[in-house]
């Protein structure tokens, strides 16, 4: 017979405010039950986006395997806490209170979107070996893009290009979602209540502590796996770009220094990601090339196909 915990947090479907001391944090989970000493995933969501956001994600996700999805600091439902500025190393010591207080121990799968792959790493930086079994980067950012990247990304010139631009309805986004209208607006109301937390969140310094580390030259998963999984976000600049030129915005100068930006991208994005396949030895890596940077949130059964493998390989391996 297969032992499973009495924990309601590893057998139920729960989501509430829980308090790590400071302050609370909202976390949400869902079946199914967890069975003794199997691996659970914990999601990581992207910068300036609510665990709301991929609420479809979650679901497909815990048709399979026991998820944990939370607010970090200042996001949506989860209060501000005592600091003023946000950075992830601070969120992953949040995030190792909120799971003691769950008391859900490992072992762990993290997985993140966007600048939730920078979070989720910040994590795994203060594990001990053997706690994290995998990894999944669903189109993450990394400490590489912010030193190649600068001052900003996208760069100033694209952002005053592109301003005014409903990327929503350009993309018709809502739909792509598979989310009814009140759904969608309950998902904008949750960014907008994330918005000021995302303002004072420096992603850049997380990044610049992050590069000290040397995750990349140290191989920290060791055998564990790490599937590293890259959209064609160019795509998704150029798309803005030629709206808001279309609209007769930017200048010839900023539109010279939009395209140069687009094109750098397009030519060290590659190799920016790819470099996160050196944090194991046991690898994979996925390029969808037409597709742009919020496809999880369009297409969250192809990333919940792609995961499989991931927790098939941290079931099996054994530990050193």
């Amino acid at each position: 017979m297969v032992r499973r915990s009495n924990n309601p947090w590893e057998r139920e479907d729960l989501q509430q405010l829980v308090s790590i001391g400071s302050h609370k944090l909202f976390v949400s989970t869902s079946s199914p039950a967890r069975k003794l000493n199997e691996p659970v995933i914990l999601f990581f969501t992207g910068g300036g986006a609510p665990s709301m956001m991929y609420q479809r994600l979650q679901r497909l996700l815990s048709a399979h395997w026991r998820v944990y999805f939370h607010d970090r600091s200042g996001y949506d439902r989860s209060e501000r806490g005592p600091h003023r500025v946000l950075i992830g190393q601070q969120s992953a010591k949040e995030l190792e209170e909120l799971l003691a207080r769950l008391s859900v121990g490992p072992p762990y799968v993290l997985m993140g979107h966007s600048y939730g792959g920078i979070a989720a790493r910040a994590f795994l930086e203060r594990q001990q070996p053997g706690v994290v079994k995998g990894v999944v980067l669903a189109d993450t950012a990394t400490e590489l893009m912010y030193e190649l990247f600068q001052p900003q990304i996208p760069s100033p010139a694209l952002v005053a290009i592109a301003e005014g631009v409903d990327w929503g309805a350009l993309t018709h986004l809502r739909q792509d979602m598979k989310l009814t209208e009140e759904e969608y607006q309950t998902v904008l109301d949750a960014a907008a209540r994330t918005a000021p937390a995302a303002e004072d969140e420096n992603c850049r310094a997380t990044a610049t502590v992050l590069a000290r580390c040397n995750q990349f030259e140290k191989h920290v998963l060791g055998e564990w796996p790490v599937l590293v999984i890259r959209c064609n976000m160019a795509s998704d600049f150029r798309m803005l770009y030629d709206a808001g030129v279309r609209k007769g915005q930017g200048t010839p100068e900023q539109r010279d220094e939009a395209m140069s930006f687009i094109r750098k991208w397009e030519t060290f994005d590659d190799q920016v990601r790819a470099a996160q396949l050196r944090l194991s030895c046991c690898r994979k890596y996925a390029y969808f090339s037409n597709v742009g940077h919020d496809d999880i949130l369009r297409r969250p059964e192809v990333y919940v196909n792609e995961i499989r493998w991931v927790m098939a390989l941290a079931k099996t391996i054994p530990n050193n």
